[in-house]
């Protein structure tokens, strides 16, 4: 519901378009546009009232124009009035000054006198219960600082009591300052105009409190308008330090300042209550800028969930490439035999499995040719088993380099190796074993200086199996070592 803030703002912008239209026309326009007639009125009223006393004391408030009767005739655009925070009240009529303006205005100019008024006071709490619900939510402070902000000011709008009004107006501003400390995070981003702040709030207690000995009512507008110029300062830099949440802020406090300089020194030049309208507005703004707020902060929160997802899967991918690289140095030494590096019984087997289905599917021939060392164990009781073990790891290094590419070779077990040879027929086969014989029995080894090795040939024929395609080629083996090693012998028949 919170990133719909500034939505619904919005829609309260309009709104209150609608009601300034409504509220323009309000009897403050009357008496500033028509003093005459509130005289002539006036005189007409009280000159037959026997409320002397009340006459000199009392005062007529007409929707935010302070009126001060007196005895004789008044004129509202030339008579100074005392206290200028008066400016801002809209307050419901008494009994005798209801009878007043009935003289003024008709009956349903009353009426929509009371009409505007209970537009202005829901307008505001409808904005100020929104913000409480979302300083409920968020808990962050600056709404809560907004919310009494709002409050102050309709609670200084409808008490006439001058001490409570000084106390209300006092905390507006307080409340003012606050927000503004809050929202622009002044602390962290404009450390020097918070400490301003902090100074300004002992200012400001200090002339509340020496108002109430002596007359400030001269000075108050001015040192008010001192206060707002601050913040605004405050908004202004903000802005120019690239704060985007400070956007709305610095518009809503360019309109307080405004309307309070033309309602200060200009009080009749627009014909309405300016301050009031400008205070209203003002609030929708700081409204405006809690809406953007939480957009923002949405953009960045967006933002850094995607860098994040971004490092997750970076660091994903970092790791799936050390599992893959793992898991390939678990297969290698699955598959490979540890003393001469080349593949082991397991893993020419599963390479075996492979070409059988092919074979029968395909028609596909392949041979096997089944090799062993001669006399190894010789090898092994003169030189040692280390001896042995360099002459194993110098076989499959000959075989190896000597066999085709598409071929594979493998330690079957002890001095024996097996070679795949895939699409190739018995002859062929024949032909590829007479050649490793040969590169064997050449090859220099080391300490022994010469060995050879028997080879057994057998190629796939139909119904073959993996046990069966082995025993015949180790039967053919087994008839070379008989005819007297260093030979190639060869089956076709299954056994």
């Amino acid at each position: 519901m919170l990133v719909y803030s500034a939505r619904i703002s919005k829609g309260l912008l309009y709104f209150l378009i609608l009601f300034i239209y409504i509220l323009l026309p309000t009897p403050s326009t009357y008496a500033a546009v028509y003093p005459n007639q509130i005289e002539n009125t006036y005189d007409t009223f009280f000159k037959n009232s026997k409320t002397d006393n009340l006459l000199t004391t009392n005062m007529l408030w007409l929707d935010g124009l302070q009126i001060e009767t007196k005895k004789g005739t008044m004129n509202a655009l030339q008579k100074s009035v005392t206290n200028r925070f008066n400016l801002l009240q809209i307050t419901e009529p008494t009994m005798k000054e209801r009878d007043l303006l009935s003289s003024i205005y008709s009956t349903d100019n009353l009426i929509h006198y009371s009409y505007v008024t209970g537009i202005f006071y829901g307008f505001l709490f409808a904005i100020a219960a929104y913000h409480l619900f979302l300083y409920f939510s968020i808990k962050e402070r600056m709404y809560l600082y907004y919310v009494l902000f709002i409050v102050s000011f309709i609670l200084f709008q409808i008490v006439k009591l001058q001490t409570l009004s000084a106390i209300f107006i006092h905390l507006l501003i307080v409340f003012m300052l606050l927000f503004t400390r809050q929202f622009l995070e002044l602390p962290k981003y404009i450390p020097h105009f918070y400490r301003l702040t902090k100074g300004l709030l002992g200012v400001i207690l200090f002339v509340f409190l020496l108002s109430n000995v002596v007359p400030l009512s001269d000075f108050i507008p001015i040192y008010l308008i001192v206060i707002v110029m601050v913040l605004w300062l405050s908004g202004l830099r903000a802005v120019l330090k690239g704060q985007k949440v400070a956007r709305f802020y610095m518009v809503g406090c360019s309109l307080l300042l405004s309307s309070m300089i033309v309602q200060i020194f200009y009080p009749y030049v627009l014909g309405c209550d300016i301050l009031t309208i400008g205070v209203v507005v003002t609030s929708l703004f700081l409204s405006l800028a809690l809406g953007d707020r939480i957009n923002l902060m949405k953009k960045d929160h967006q933002i850094l969930q995607y860098k994040l997802n971004e490092k997750l899967e970076y660091k994903v991918q970092q790791r799936t490439q050390q599992l893959e690289k793992v898991m390939a140095e678990l297969d290698k030494l699955a598959n490979t035999d540890r003393l001469t590096q080349i593949s082991n019984r397991v893993h020419l087997e599963q390479i075996l499995e492979e070409y059988f289905p092919l074979a029968e599917q395909q028609s596909m021939p392949f041979s096997i040719i089944l090799l062993d060392i001669d006399d190894f164990k010789v090898v092994n009781d003169e030189f040692g088993h280390q001896v042995g073990d360099i002459t194993l790891r110098k076989v499959a290094q000959v075989l190896t380099s000597a066999i085709r590419e598409q071929d594979a070779v493998g330690r079957w077990g002890g001095e024996e190796f097996l070679v795949l040879c895939p699409q190739t027929t018995l002859s062929e086969a024949v032909i590829i074993a007479e050649k490793l014989r040969n590169q064997l029995a050449i090859y220099p080894f080391p300490f022994i200086q010469q060995k050879t090795a028997s080879f057994g040939v057998a190629s796939y024929a139909l119904e073959d199996n993996l046990n069966s395609l082995i025993s015949r080629a180790d039967k053919a083996l087994y008839q070379a070592k008989k005819y007297g090693r260093n030979c190639v012998e060869f089956t076709v028949t299954m056994l």
